[in-house]
């Protein structure tokens, strides 16, 4: 008797159908962080044709730790493709976030033209990131601080990284579990991370990729320029070369787009901002096409928002998209009043394994 393929060996099967990546990445991914409960998919004639993953992530929002899901390997069988079988299982799999108490989505696209893509189900620009090149010959590193590569079992290190990144507002955090992927990943790339330590406390950390004659850095955390130097120029004499860049949150010129996101919960994340910014006095008018229990009016007054489904007075009508954007603070300087009263902010995620 034959015996049937698991969830897991058929997603496997489409992601190596649809995407390029390496074997050694496609069985960490499918060892380490796929799981048949974050899967979604789409069936036609009892073949999976549309597949994708809901992965988990905390994030900082409002002073508050919110709960985030990140669209991972969205893909379509090439035989089903422009059928709408993607369009249908987002519609799905935002249903399911929403029921599961999800606030937030977030995706990165794979290519330009999927930014547009995304934008129809909702999903808007709304983290960006800098690059910075860095020529390490002239750094003057610091010998009060030891630095040497990560070895496992040092449980300050995770615990450093979440303090670091929960100073940032609106960015997505890495747990314990997380961390053991985006360790493996690195280990996979050839890479290494680099823990910076004063008198035995970590005072900044690397992690770094040589990447033909310069050295990436997808995340640099450190508590001032000083170590940021020392780490640097380890990193330079560890990986043989003096050309470093690094990835950093966006400062405004030059920056990049990485991200998008889109509400998932209209009202939580409305309360959760209304109660952090009192001095908001707006009506709006959302609309949701897809999650019909966020479509309605809602004031924000006093730090409380509340709610009607009967029209109320000089609302102003926004898209779920429009109603991201502002919330996350994404460019809002760019936008007409009274919508450029909503707090400007830089959202952020990193080491996503994109």
């Amino acid at each position: 008797m034959e015996q049937k393929e698991s969830q897991r060996e058929v997603t496997k099967a489409l992601w190596k159908l649809c995407f390029q990546d390496n074997e050694a990445f496609t069985d960490l991914y499918f060892r380490m962080r796929y799981k048949d409960e974050i899967n979604m998919a789409i069936y036609e004639n009892n073949q999976m044709v549309s597949a994708l993953q809901m992965i988990p992530y905390p994030m900082t929002f409002c002073n508050e730790i919110i709960s985030t899901s990140y669209i991972s390997g969205a893909c379509t069988h090439p035989h089903y493709r422009n059928h709408g079988a993607m369009g249908q299982l987002l519609a799905d799999t935002f249903i399911r976030m929403y029921d599961n108490g999800i606030l937030l989505s977030t995706l990165i696209p794979a290519e330009e033209w999927l930014f547009s893509y995304y934008g129809r189900y909702g999903y808007t620009p709304a983290f960006d990131y800098s690059i910075e090149k860095i020529d390490t010959t002239e750094l003057m590193p610091s010998s009060q601080y030891e630095i040497a590569e990560y070895t496992p079992y040092q449980l300050d290190v995770h615990a450093y990284l979440m303090r670091k990144l929960m100073e940032r507002p609106c960015c997505i955090q890495h747990t314990m579990d997380d961390f053991e992927v985006i360790l493996e990943d690195l280990k996979l790339s050839g890479g290494k991370l680099l823990i910076a330590r004063k008198q035995m406390e970590i005072v900044g950390m690397a992690f770094c990729i040589l990447e033909e004659s310069a050295i990436h850095i997808p995340e640099l955390l450190y508590e001032d320029t000083e170590i940021r130097n020392s780490l640097l120029k380890e990193a330079s004499r560890q990986m043989s070369t003096s050309f470093v860049e690094y990835i950093k949150p966006a400062k405004g010129e030059s920056d990049q787009k990485l991200g998008m996101a889109r509400i998932i919960n209209v009202e939580q994340m409305l309360q959760l901002y209304a109660k952090e910014h009192n001095e908001i006095h707006l009506a709006l008018e959302i609309s949701d096409e897809i999650i019909n229990e966020n479509q309605g009016y809602y004031l924000l007054k006093y730090g409380v928002c509340e709610r009607s489904f009967e029209p109320i007075k000089e609302s102003i009508p926004l898209s779920i998209g429009e109603l991201t954007r502002i919330l996350l603070g994404y460019h809002t300087d760019l936008l007409p009043d009274p919508l450029r009263s909503f707090t400007l902010q830089k959202p952020y995620m990193s080491l996503m394994l994109n």
